[in-house]
Order: C-alpha cells, then sequence, then structure tokens
C-alpha cells in the first residue's frame, strides 16, 4: 500500500527517442497515421506532429540529443526547446543544442 503523499516518479522521455518511436509505429504499420497513432496514445493528432516534427533536425543533432539518454527524472531536453532549432542554420542549431545541453 502507497502513502498518498507520496509523489509518483515520473520519467521524462527523450523527445527525440520518442518521435523515433512513434515514426517506426507509423512506418510499420502498427498505426495507420499520425491521427491514429494520437488516437491510441490519448493525445491530440497536433501533439503527435509537434512531437515528430522534431526529426526534421540534423541526424548530428539527434545524436548529440540521444546520447543524453532515455528516462530523466526531471526535463532534459525537451521537444518545446527542439522545435525554434529547426529553422536555424546548421550551426546556429549546434551551438544552441551545446547550449541546451551543457546547462
Amino acid at each position: 500500500m502507497t502513502n498518498s503523499s507520496q509523489s509518483k516518479t515520473r520519467n521524462y522521455r527523450n523527445p527525440i527517442i520518442l518521435a523515433k518511436e512513434y515514426f517506426a509505429l507509423i512506418q510499420n504499420g502498427e498505426c495507420k497515421s499520425e491521427a491514429d497513432l494520437a488516437k491510441k496514445l490519448g493525445v491530440s493528432r497536433a501533439r503527435v506532429n509537434q512531437i515528430m516534427k522534431i526529426l526534421e533536425l540534423p541526424a548530428e543533432i539527434q545524436k548529440m540529443v540521444i546520447a543524453t539518454g532515455d528516462y530523466h527524472k526531471k526535463p532534459v531536453i525537451t521537444e518545446r526547446m527542439l522545435r525554434p532549432l529547426i529553422s536555424l542554420p546548421k550551426p546556429e542549431q549546434k551551438k544552441r543544442i551545446a547550449y541546451i545541453i551543457n546547462n
């Protein structure tokens, strides 16, 4: 029996790893579309799209984010931190992701 005053432990996912998992579910046919995946996850299609959009980042940037690991006790890098990087030139992306990872 757990004490109701105890807080539940939450693990935060690496957004690139999560986005790759979502992409794989659609690619392998487990889900027909982003909308189908969203329904199965209980989130909006827009939310699934936001997460998957970060796969537009260059492979080098994705590898840097993946290297931080998965299942963190607190948010290390969020998809909201990564989305603005998509429209930046690659040198600026590298500079900003290095800052995010190191701070």
